[in-house]
């Protein structure tokens, strides 16, 4: 052991979480500072959770442990560079995964949070018995028929800061947590209409 760290102190865990933001992570595709994502795979559970302490969620502690050392044991550090491969890493879903392949790699794929749908919704459905039956899927491929090819990434994050400053205009409106204050014949639901998901440079 004193062979290996030659009198050097290992690095902390919590150090190189922290300096992530500092050097970023290159994009998708990108390499990880080799420090941080080493140090993190190695790290022992008790260690992560102990950094963790106090942020509550203690599920995504564990589930970025264990991305990072798949990151590190399958790809030698190397960040995921598609939608897909993102998918394969634990505690990301498919919202987390079209963020950071269209925003950080340029992929064009959706990126469709809780807020985004609520706005897909109430663009996309004609009506409140039509939108009744939407599946997650179904308005997940809508919203991809949307995305642009060029600056897909600038194209969610446009969705998702619209839908999240609607959210809370409403509340702030209504004068409620989560009340509404415009009623939308598709709240709540929504199937897209048939041939209303065009791209947005050929409406």
């Amino acid at each position: 052991a004193a062979e290996a760290d030659q009198g050097q102190e290992k690095p902390r865990p919590g150090v190189l979480v922290g300096r992530l933001g500092d050097h970023g992570a290159g994009g998708a595709g990108g390499q990880l500072p080799p420090d941080l994502g080493a140090t993190l795979a190695a790290a022992t559970e008790p260690e992560v959770l102990a950094l963790w302490a106090g942020l509550g969620y203690y599920r995504r502690a564990r589930d970025l442990h264990a991305a990072a050392r798949i990151i590190v044991a399958r790809d030698g550090g190397r960040l995921p560079g598609s939608f897909q491969a993102w998918l394969t890493l634990p505690g990301i879903g498919r919202y987390s995964a079209g963020a950071i392949a269209s925003i950080a790699g340029g992929e064009r794929v959706p990126a469709v949070d809780a807020n985004a749908r609520r706005v897909l919704l109430r663009w996309l459905c004609d009506s409140a018995a039509d939108a009744a039956s939407v599946r997650p899927r179904e308005l997940e491929d809508a919203a991809a028929r949307l995305v642009p090819a060029a600056r897909p990434g600038d194209w969610n994050q446009a969705l998702m800061d619209l839908a999240a400053a609607l959210v809370a205009l409403s509340r702030l409106l209504a004068g409620l947590p989560g009340g509404a204050v415009v009623p939308c014949p598709g709240r709540g639901s929504g199937r897209p209409r048939a041939g209303a998901a065009k791209t947005p440079d050929t409406d």
